[in-house]
């Protein structure tokens, strides 16, 4: 797998993976969003990547400003960037309707997707998503004050949302970053929460990087592309 560069409008780059398969078996991408200080060779983003080339199905990982191999200042972050590289990539680097798939921000971040695309979107899976978490931080060395000062700015959880797509949460209960009832308040916020599908996994933290986590977010993907057509 070879990575490759998109130059953001500041001028810094954006590596990613993609995968475009020669006869993909339906019109249907998947586009995958990491978690905090996480970046797109984390274990769930490269199980997926494998599981999306052996099922013939658009796949794109990147990394997020100041993640990872992409450019960008680490004291300058926030989730304003987090959710321009969302677009970038959507934009630029995909083509017919995305299944969105967050981990942890990249939840928060694909829910702001939800808003500013939601013409491009089929459906979403969020892996422990953790909408507006800086609002519960203070500034420390992993935490900046732009983080949390940018944050209101991208916050998502004070309205509901329009999209009426296939939605598949996976939460863990034993999770110690996001309490796992911020699914069900997650759920909650769609325009149809009888579309939105909630997986408990009761031994599962926040990581969910065991082999049943990865099998539970690749069925929870092809769940969320059965329910699309």
């Amino acid at each position: 797998m070879t990575s490759e560069t998109l130059i953001r409008p500041d001028g810094t780059a954006l590596v990613y993976e993609r995968f475009i398969p020669e006869k993909p078996v339906h019109n249907i991408g998947v586009m995958f969003m990491h978690g905090f200080q996480s970046d797109r060779n984390a274990n769930k983003a490269q199980f997926l990547d494998a599981a999306c080339r052996r099922l013939n199905i658009p796949f794109i990982r990147y990394d997020a400003y100041a993640h990872g191999q992409s450019g960008g200042e680490w004291p300058d972050f926030t989730i304003g960037h987090a959710v321009h590289d969302a677009l970038l990539v959507i934009d630029e680097l995909t083509a017919g309707p995305q299944i969105i798939v967050g981990s942890s921000m990249g939840g928060w971040v694909a829910l702001r997707l939800l808003e500013e695309r939601p013409e491009r979107i089929a459906g979403m899976v969020g892996i422990a998503t953790a909408p507006d978490f800086t609002a519960h931080l203070s500034a420390n060395g992993d935490y900046t004050r732009a983080l949390i000062d940018e944050g209101p700015r991208q916050f998502v959880m004070d309205e509901d949302w329009n999209f009426d797509g296939p939605v598949h949460l996976l939460q863990g209960k034993l999770d110690t970053s996001v309490p796992w009832e911020t699914a069900a308040r997650v759920a909650a916020k769609f325009k149809d929460p009888a579309k939105v599908v909630v997986t408990l996994i009761e031994d599962g933290d926040h990581r969910l990087n065991r082999p049943e986590d990865l099998d539970l977010q690749e069925k929870a993907i092809l769940d969320v592309i059965k329910r699309t057509s």
